[in-house]
Order: C-alpha cells, then structure tokens, then sequence
C-alpha cells in the first residue's frame, strides 16, 4: 500500500517535485537557462557603463571593445592656454596696456553635459600659472569644451560663448601629439577699436 501510495505521489508530481519558491525543480531549471541564454557572450555596447557579457571588464577596457572608434577617444585631456591682449593706441591712453593670462587644466570626460555635433565633452578646473592682467579682465575658474573627432590628428572644438555652444576652430596635431587652435579676435569698446585678443589652445591627449 505504501509502495503505490509513493508511486502516485511521484505520478502527480510528473512536472517535477515543487521548490520553495512556488515552482517546480523543471520550471526552475529552464529559468536558469533563460538566464543563462540572456547573457551575451561579447561587450555589446562600449560606451554605457554595463558590462553586459559579465566578465568584469567595462566598456572600452573590455577586449571585445578593441578597434571601437569611440575607444580611441580620450577620457582625459591636458589643456593649456595663452591668452595674449594687446592694447590699441586709443586704449593705452584709457590706460589699458597689453597683458598676458597662462593657464592649464586637466580635462576629464563629462558625462553629464552634452554639446550639439560633438562627440564627448570635457570639463576641468584652471591653474592660473602667470596672469598680469587688470582685475576687470575675465577669468573663468573652470571651464568645459566639447570635441568632435574628425580624424586622429584634427578635432573640431567647441566652447560655451554667452551660453551657446560655438566652435572654436579646428585643432590640429602640430606633430607632437599636442593639437592647437589659435584665435585672434578684436576688442570693440562701443564702436572703438580696444586692441586684440590672441588666444592659443592646447589639447594633448592623456588617456
């Protein structure tokens, strides 16, 4: 009696015996297995911050991220700037005389902000290393730059003007591995000439 009291519990119980979480040790297994299915066995996105393959490995340091463009992209930049103004005659007699401001930042990747056509944005603090200019000259404590990577050798990049994102102009590689921008603009002082303002930007990739 017990023998066939055994077997019709084993015949009832034909889907698999029952766990304790409401499903049975078939049921379980097969959602192992989904799971298991689910998992895909190479990087499939190298710019989000998921390891989606479970190797422990992010992004572009995961090796089936080799020979992603955006993996040769910089995550940090070291900039540097020359900021040159030179007084016109009608100036110097306002009593304003030609000037200098020499600074450097470390750039690093912004995820937060983003710029219009550009590929990554980087933001970083300065360090004022020589500055002679008059208190009314400005002086950012920060700053942040947007970058779209034409080609390995020639970025186009971008900075906030009055808010709005605006080209800077094309930085070339000068051979060195340093890209440069140089940018002359004149200083209107209510319709007379204040003098120039020569701006040299630096951008050498770190890592």
């Amino acid at each position: 009696m017990e023998r066939l009291l055994l077997l019709s519990l084993l015949s009832a119980c034909s889907g698999g015996i029952a766990t304790g979480d409401g499903k049975t040790d078939t049921e379980d297994t097969e959602d192992t297995e989904d799971t298991e299915d689910d998992v895909p066995e190479v990087e499939t996105e190298c710019d989000d911050q998921i390891d989606e393959d479970g190797d422990g490995l992010l992004d572009c340091d995961d090796d089936d991220c080799d020979g992603v463009e955006l993996c040769l992209w910089p995550t940090e930049i070291a900039f540097e700037t020359l900021i040159q103004y030179e007084a016109s005659f009608l100036a110097s007699l306002a009593g304003y005389s030609d000037c200098a401001v020499h600074l450097t930042a470390p750039l690093v990747r912004d995820r937060e902000d983003s710029c219009p056509g550009c590929d990554r944005v980087y933001r970083g603090e300065f360090n004022f290393l020589s500055d002679d200019c008059p208190d009314d000259f400005a002086r950012p404590s920060d700053g942040g730059y947007g970058v779209r990577f034409d080609t390995p050798t020639s970025w186009e990049v971008f900075g906030r003007v009055e808010g709005e994102w605006t080209s800077l102009g094309i930085a070339e590689d000068d051979g060195s591995g340093t890209l440069q921008i140089a940018n002359i603009v004149p200083v209107d002082a209510s319709g007379v000439d204040g003098g120039t303002i020569s701006t040299f930007f630096s951008f050498t990739p770190v890592d």
